[in-house]
């Protein structure tokens, strides 16, 4: 994977440019031939495609084919030049759907990080659920005999059990918890 920095050195580079002009111009002879197959009729333009014949759509095809073929530069590697000039004719031709199949590709790719990233952030979400049920288990060890004794001390009307059912309400909780975490 070409990193930031390798990148800005390479766009420095007039052999770099030269490149990218070679491939759009490449690709846009591509989308210029496909405009022509579509007018012929060779190629059957799509249905939702009435303006066919204007200079728009002229405009349109040559600089879809163009970005196409300086965008499947980054994709695929041609072997050499002649490979890529074809290349960039080919994906001139077919410059639409290249860009809605490399996009649909990028949003795979995108998915898939955001699909580990989810498995990591649940995997460190159930080590803290882990310990945190570790931690309202130590407390519920020592908490309802620190209350029920409170209790004792303030009031002498109240009874005893109030610390086991208190101990009795958190142990509920806590496998209530651990049932959602788990």
């Amino acid at each position: 994977m070409t990193t930031s920095t390798e990148l800005v050195t390479n766009l420095r580079d007039p052999d770099t440019w030269t490149v990218l002009a070679v491939a759009a111009g490449a690709g846009a002879i591509g989308g210029f031939t496909h405009w022509l197959g579509a007018v012929a009729g060779v190629i059957t333009p799509d249905p939702d495609d009435a303006a066919t014949k204007t200079v728009t759509r002229v405009a349109a095809e040559i600089m879809v084919g163009a970005a196409a073929a300086v965008i499947m530069l980054f994709v695929v590697k041609p072997a050499d030049g002649f490979g890529m000039i074809a290349s960039s004719i080919m994906t001139g031709l077919f410059g639409r759907a290249v860009i809605s199949a490399l996009r649909a590709r990028a949003q795979v790719e995108i998915i898939d990080k955001a699909r580990g990233a989810a498995q990591a952030a649940a995997a460190t979400a159930g080590r803290d659920a882990a310990a945190l049920a570790e931690h309202v288990d130590a407390l519920l060890q020592v908490t309802p005999d620190a209350v029920g004794d409170a209790l004792m001390k303030s009031s002498t009307a109240t009874p005893p059990p109030v610390a086991a059912s208190v101990r009795a309400a958190a142990a509920r909780a806590l496998a209530s918890f651990r049932a959602r975490t788990t």
